[in-house]
């Protein structure tokens, strides 16, 4: 007669591979849980991952923007934030043309047109394709006037084509959303030192000292000023700047 205990290790190992089974079938649960749990998620839990996606991209930090656009790629209804993400990246990294394509394709859900419509303009402006970066960025304006970044991209091409009245109107907008930026008054400034209306000069760069007195640009800026201060026969003014100046 067999021993019973002889067919111990036996049924040992089929134990064994009975509890490796069950393992494997519940990694393979939590790992389908969690493909559908990245497609069931909602739409403010999308929206979050989103604006961590664009909160990384001013942060440099791309290595975060292609996180957030591999969690949004498992998730339903999230294309079109993937694409302004992925457009993000192939602008900073200058491949202007993928960049544009991917943004114009974004802008048509308006959820991200806004957004969509401001990264295109850029990319289109570096491009040197400036009627239709003004078009993106008006486009953009539009639909979101709070966004900052827009009004200064704009304000930007502008500025390069020598549309200096609504460049100023656009300097004049970011200056009022960012009380604490001094490069709007500081762009003011050299345009109407430039047409020599110089009494508005003045008070452009000295709104600019005053927002940031030590603006890196601190001693072209009150070179600048005395220049206008001089111009405008405002010798007092013109003294006191003059002993701010470098020697």
């Amino acid at each position: 007669m067999i021993s019973p205990r002889i067919d111990q290790p036996a049924r040992g190992r089929h134990s064994l591979r009975k509890l490796a089974a069950r393992a494997a079938l519940i990694m393979l649960l939590i790992a389908a849980l969690a493909i559908w749990g990245y497609r069931l998620l909602r739409p403010s839990t999308r929206q979050r991952l989103y604006q961590s996606g664009l909160e990384a991209l001013k942060a440099n930090d791309l290595g975060a923007v292609q996180a957030a656009i591999e969690a949004l790629s498992a998730a339903h209804d999230a294309e079109p934030y993937v694409r302004v993400l992925q457009g993000a990246i192939d602008l900073r990294q200058g491949r202007l043309s993928q960049a544009v394509a991917r943004f114009l394709k974004a802008r048509e859900d308006p959820r991200v047109a806004a957004i969509a419509n401001m990264l295109a303009g850029d990319a289109l402006y570096r491009n040197r394709q400036f009627g239709d970066a003004i078009d993106a960025l008006v486009q953009s304006v539009r639909l979101d006037p709070s966004l900052t970044d827009a009004h200064r991209r704009l304000a930007a091409v502008y500025y390069d084509i020598g549309a200096t009245a609504p460049a100023i109107r656009e300097m004049q907008v970011v200056a009022e959303q960012a009380p604490d930026d001094p490069r709007p008054h500081r762009m003011m400034g050299l345009i109407y030192k430039d047409q020599e209306a110089f009494p508005a000069a003045i008070k452009a760069y000295q709104e600019t000292l005053r927002r940031d007195p030590n603006l890196p640009e601190r001693n072209d800026v009150l070179l600048e000023l005395a220049h206008c201060q001089l111009e405008a026969w405002q010798h007092s003014g013109f003294e006191q700047t003059i002993k701010m100046c470098p020697r």
